[in-house]
């Protein structure tokens, strides 16, 4: 076991404040994870890819080793589960869990002293979570990206059905148009001049 785990253990054993009493920094973080964090994604439509374990384990050493850290300057020493995702995905997920989302999760929370925007750095530890959770979600197997998808097809059929298939009126024949790149392209040959 390395110093950096035993100094981890030891701030994860300090009591911090909940509600009105204080406890193992530990206890609250476990709850935090198991019965805050990831029932509220799920709720959302996502699913964490790595097990609990591994996202208490990744957010106890992300929360000690910035535990005085400035937003700007926070680390987190995870590994990435989320490592290809499309532009829409994080789109998609910032129109589900926006702002007002998070910031009911967060009003659950502000008991828990680490975490509170009281504590001189809990709004940027807050952030860090909401960035570690981005990076540790399973994309291929979350509702939510099914419904991503699903609309991007939709939009697609849409479109096709925009460029392809009007008529002048009822009963007329499909006007089918072209690829404009092609049709301009076949004017010149493909060379530029």
């Amino acid at each position: 076991m390395s110093i950096l785990d035993n100094q981890i253990r030891e701030w994860l054993d300090e009591p911090v404040w909940w509600t009105v009493q204080r406890i193992p920094r530990k206890i609250v973080l476990h709850r935090f994870v198991k019965e805050g964090l990831v029932p509220f994604i799920r709720s959302c439509g996502y699913a964490f890819g790595p097990p609990v374990r591994h996202l208490y384990t990744c957010i106890a050493t992300g929360l000690y080793l910035n535990y005085h850290a400035y937003k700007g300057r926070s680390v987190w020493m995870d590994e990435p589960y989320n490592t290809e995702p499309i532009p829409e995905d994080r789109i998609h997920f910032n129109d589900v869990i926006g702002f007002d989302r998070w910031a009911t999760f967060w009003s659950a929370w502000l008991d828990w002293s680490d975490l509170s925007p009281d504590f001189p750095n809990g709004r940027e530890r807050q952030m860090d979570i909401e960035e570690f959770v981005w990076r540790q979600l399973d994309l291929d197997n979350s509702p939510q990206t099914e419904v991503l998808y699903y609309r991007m097809h939709q939009e697609l059929d849409e479109d096709a059905g925009d460029d392809f298939g009007r008529g002048s009126g009822a009963g007329s024949a499909p006007v089918q148009r072209g690829d404009v790149y092609l049709e301009e392209a076949a004017g010149w040959g493909g060379y530029r001049r």
